[in-house]
């Protein structure tokens, strides 16, 4: 492997074009969830499992035990979460507890990739399996 991790995956690589998109959200509903008295272990920063999160959905990965495998053996995994192996009980705990406000940032993500980079087709969105118009 190649010690500079921007070499590790080529520029117009997914991945780096979710750390772009996180990169512009509003998190503030997620970051004002956790204390910061220095008790206990110390979080995974939200943006890192949110972005993992939004990596692996988009490449049909949602089972945690599998995103916790794709931490082990998918380098943009990897590069997303510093190369760190997110526990899957830490990701299913992440996504129950946020999520309300993880429904609301996926429609934002959904509507920032149609809109700003023609990454996404409007036209049938599916949000419990039944199709819809736009």
């Amino acid at each position: 492997m190649p010690q500079d991790v921007q070499e590790w995956l080529p520029p117009d690589h997914l991945c780096w074009k979710v750390l772009d998109v996180i990169d512009q959200l509003d998190l503030s509903a997620f970051m004002h969830s956790y204390r910061d008295d220095r008790r206990g272990r110390a979080a995974y920063p939200p943006q890192a499992v949110i972005a993992l999160l939004l990596y692996c959905y988009s490449k049909g990965i949602r089972s945690s035990r599998k995103i916790e495998q794709a931490c082990f053996d998918d380098v943009s995994c990897r590069v997303i979460t510093a190369n760190r192996r997110v526990d899957h009980s830490t990701l299913a705990r992440f996504v129950r507890r946020h999520r309300a406000a993880l429904k609301l940032l996926f429609v934002q993500v959904l509507a920032m990739c149609s809109r700003r980079h023609g990454l996404v087709n409007l036209a049938a969105v599916a949000v419990d399996g039944s199709p819809m118009s736009s």
